[in-house]
């Protein structure tokens, strides 16, 4: 497991089922801690149901310990422990002394303890991959004088530019609405297991959207307790509008939806979350250290010396490793163990170099054939090619020691005389440039297979290679696809070895291709890792618009990520997605790749993700809009409207719970 962000925010589940695994039937009660500051205290009271716990934190160094304290009243266990990162500006009321600890007492006819509620839908809950977070919604109870609201023409909510709850559409396309009245009260109470103190500050958010086209005007005023915190409000048709409202002390408390007397129509909510603001306050936790038993200091010597033995055994592995490796080290001193071609074998295998696929800096591709039959592409150097003996030797040798299913395989050179040549697998699917902008397009789906391929491959020249490599000229010409749209990095003449210590290299000559090119490796000639991050960042957005790297707004011309951002800020996303998928695309999934895209090609490079974030983001939007495929083809073939349903086939403890009867507690 890689090693967390120091002082990135985490979204952390604990989740416990006793079902008297000790046979012993008495289920404990003990305390759990979130690295030294207290989380909540869990109490089983029901054997054979599981408890699960939800906060969002900062981790103060790229580790983090969650720690079961022992408070005399059985033995503590753990039965699942989920962590995920979230956006940095995701939760803005979590920082480095305070964290979100949501609410987990049960409430009439639900199913568990999460307070974090949906309205206005027969699903039981909603999470994972709807909610690529996977915070888990369930079903707010039956009130029998509410009715449901549904999104009568099935589309998609939309957050704002400036979302810090990120709530998914398929969580916001219901809500409830009174019936025959003019107002709603939601009343909660805290949890007494959070021990919490008579100042205690709670949070709520309130999640709002008009799925309906209304005649009239929907207005209302919102109170907490009495207490107005949002007048005359009025949702916008299909995006969200996240309130936020705040209380002290033990409750209960109410929510209240008040209809305004000019209104013709009645409230309205989508979803609501409680969370207890957790201060921490290390005087505090070094009194309540103090007191616990020795469990817990156990628990905080043990994990160290643990850590340092982990160290310890890691140190020796490498030194192994490397002390085994030494004889290939040798090896790739001599680049060329692949096949060498003599120039009179490639003009037979290309039969005259009669069929030119493509072209590029060093020179025209051809394609050709092995004796066996296998196709190949014969890249050879033009003498207009600016690329010389050096960048050859240098693309042979990188290519040479690099395997990965995600980077194009070499297969061969030739060095004859005055004739440089590269004899690489054959890709018959083309290069993406030409793919996005020929008349079989890709749809969206493979767009996105397409650039998590890319980053795969990106990532193993980063992190696999040894030293690693950065590639230095990203771009569409420069992935190339199978048949199957496999997608694979090509074109290595450029690469440079970098310091896997200072993730740097200082070049004589910058290179690259305007458009896709790192400002800030032009301004300084220093070449990072973030500088291929960047040329990324420009692909998702070729990817998503099929425009150029450099588009032309009248005399103008401006990058892609300018264009974007203009874009964005008129709150006009439509029109950056090539229209040729607008139809056929979940729109939160895009909105994903956005994001990630304007957050690979922030000008300076220490504000880029890490190239294994883009990878695990993109995953997350894949498994998003493969669900929402899936959905809309379920409900196309059953004629149904677009509810969503994520429990029948939940996988985890958790879910043992979400079959248990609620009054089981």
């Amino acid at each position: 497991m890689r090693s967390l962000e120091s002082g990135g925010k985490y979204f952390v589940r604990a989740v416990f089922a006793y079902g008297d695994y000790d046979t012993l039937n008495k289920p404990p009660t003990f305390d759990l801690y979130f690295g030294v500051n207290y989380w909540t205290t869990v109490t089983i009271v029901n054997a054979s149901m599981p408890y699960g716990f939800d906060m969002i934190g900062i981790s103060p160094a790229n580790y983090l310990q969650i720690c079961l304290v022992n408070t005399e009243s059985g033995t503590p266990f753990i039965s699942g422990l989920d962590l995920r990162p979230l956006a940095a500006n995701l939760y803005p009321e979590v920082n480095l002394t305070q964290s979100l600890v949501l609410l987990s007492f049960f409430r009439p006819t639900v199913a568990f303890g999460f307070n974090r509620y949906h309205f206005g839908t027969d699903d039981h809950h909603i999470r994972y991959p709807v909610d690529p977070y996977d915070r888990v919604w369930q079903k707010y109870e039956d009130v029998p004088s509410w009715t449901d609201v549904l999104n009568k023409t099935n589309g998609t909510v939309k957050n704002p530019l400036t979302d810090q709850y990120g709530p998914p559409s398929a969580l916001m396309r219901s809500a409830s609405t009174p019936l025959n009245a003019s107002r709603m009260d939601i009343s909660w109470s805290t949890d007494s297991s959070m021990s919490p103190a008579a100042d205690t500050s709670y949070i709520v958010l309130l999640y709002f959207t008009e799925l309906e086209v209304v005649q009239g005007t929907r207005q209302f005023h919102v109170f907490v307790n009495n207490n107005p915190l949002e007048a005359a409000f009025s949702p916008t048709f299909l995006e969200t509008t996240v309130l936020r409202g705040t209380v002290q002390g033990p409750g209960p408390h109410i929510v209240s939806l008040v209809e305004t007397s000019s209104s013709t129509h009645q409230p309205v909510i989508s979803a609501m979350e409680i969370y207890m603001l957790r201060p921490f306050n290390q005087s505090s936790i070094d009194s309540q250290d103090k007191k616990k038993n020795k469990t817990i200091l156990v628990l905080q010597i043990a994990v160290p010396l643990i850590a340092a033995m982990v160290l310890l055994f890691v140190a020796l592995l490498v030194l192994w490793q490397k002390s085994k490796k030494k004889p290939d080290l040798a090896r790739s001193t001599r680049p060329f163990e692949n096949r060498r071609f003599k120039y009179k074998e490639l003009k037979r295998i290309t039969n005259n170099f009669n069929r030119e696929i493509g072209r590029g800096g060093f020179g025209p591709v051809y394609v050709g054939y092995l004796e066996d039959g296998t196709p190949v592409a014969v890249k050879m150097q033009s003498k207009a090619s600016l690329q010389g003996k050096e960048e050859f030797l240098a693309e042979a040798h990188h290519l040479a020691r690099v395997h990965h299913r995600n980077l194009v395989s070499l297969v061969g050179y030739c060095k004859d005389k005055k004739h440089l040549c590269l004899v690489y697998e054959y890709m018959d699917g083309g290069n993406l440039q030409n793919r996005l902008t020929g008349q079989e397009p890709l749809n969206w789906l493979q767009r996105l297979n397409v650039a998590l391929d890319s980053a795969y491959g990106l990532e193993y020249l980063h992190k696999s290679c040894s030293p690693p490599l950065i590639h230095r000229d990203i771009k569409t010409g420069n992935i190339l696809l199978t048949a199957n749209l496999n997608a694979k990095l090509s074109d290595f003449g450029l690469s440079k070895a970098f310091s896997s210590e200072t993730r740097t290299h200082t070049t004589t000559r910058v290179a690259g291709t305007p458009g896709y090119l790192d400002p800030e490796y032009h301004e300084t000639s220093h070449l990072r890792e973030s500088s291929d991050v960047y040329s990324f960042g420009t692909v998702l957005l070729v990817l998503i618009s099929a425009q150029p790297a450099i588009i032309t707004v009248g005399t103008e011309r401006k990058a892609i990520g300018r264009w974007v951002r203009v874009r964005l800020l008129e709150s006009d996303i439509e029109s950056v997605i090539d229209p040729r998928i607008r139809g056929d695309c979940d729109l939160n999934s895009v909105w994903m790749v956005v994001e990630l895209a304007l957050h690979c090609t922030e000008h300076k490079g220490q504000d880029r993700p890490k190239i294994a974030e883009v990878v695990e983001r993109l995953k997350d939007s894949l498994q998003l809009e493969t669900s929402s495929r899936s959905l809309r083809s379920n409900s196309n073939s059953s004629g149904a409207g677009g509810s969503v349903s994520a429990d029948a086939e939940s996988v985890g403890v958790l879910d043992a719970e979400l079959s248990g009867e609620a009054s089981a507690r």
